[in-house]
């Protein structure tokens, strides 16, 4: 048995489809077709309680699945992923993760930056805040995928390399 399933939103937390999934946005109508025979229609798509309208004509069917087929390629795999989203960071920002990512502690990062470490904390829970994220560990994750951050070693002229 082949299963592919077009759904709407997110699949249920805690359930696991049949076979692959694609989402898209609004799917025109449910339905099912099987063996690219026969397509149940629901008979009010505003109350699928009411049963489900059978229709067995082949070119129909065909035509069916052609729309499938179209939506399916346009779909989207919840499992791959896909595209990210560039992240702008402010140059405090950018200057800010550059060194945490290289190791500082927030009291190094700030010294070096000339901030507080007030400062600090309250920059990096706003730019956690701005992308959606709980902790450093997610914020590292989102801004590693969008290449927002690259850290390179940096100098201080009296020092050279650290």
């Amino acid at each position: 048995m082949r299963l592919r399933v077009i759904a709407r939103g997110e699949i249920a937390a805690g359930t696991m489809p049949l076979g692959p999934v694609r989402h898209i946005a609004a799917p025109p109508v449910k339905l099912m077709v099987f063996d690219r025979q026969v397509a149940l229609f629901p008979a009010d798509p505003l109350d699928l309680e009411r049963g489900y309208v059978e229709v067995a004509d082949r070119g129909f069917v065909a035509a069916l699945c052609t729309l499938f087929e179209r939506l399916w390629d346009e779909g989207l795999d919840p499992y791959r992923r896909q595209e990210v989203f560039p992240i702008d960071l402010s140059p405090r920002e950018s200057a800010l993760v550059g060194l945490l990512a290289l190791g500082h502690t927030d009291l190094t990062a700030a010294e070096e930056l000339g901030l507080s470490p007030r400062t600090v904390a309250y920059t990096m829970r706003a730019l956690m805040d701005r992308l959606g994220v709980q902790n450093r560990f997610q914020l590292a994750l989102a801004l590693g995928a969008a290449g927002a951050v690259r850290p390179e070693p940096w100098t201080t002229e009296e020092n050279g390399p650290r």
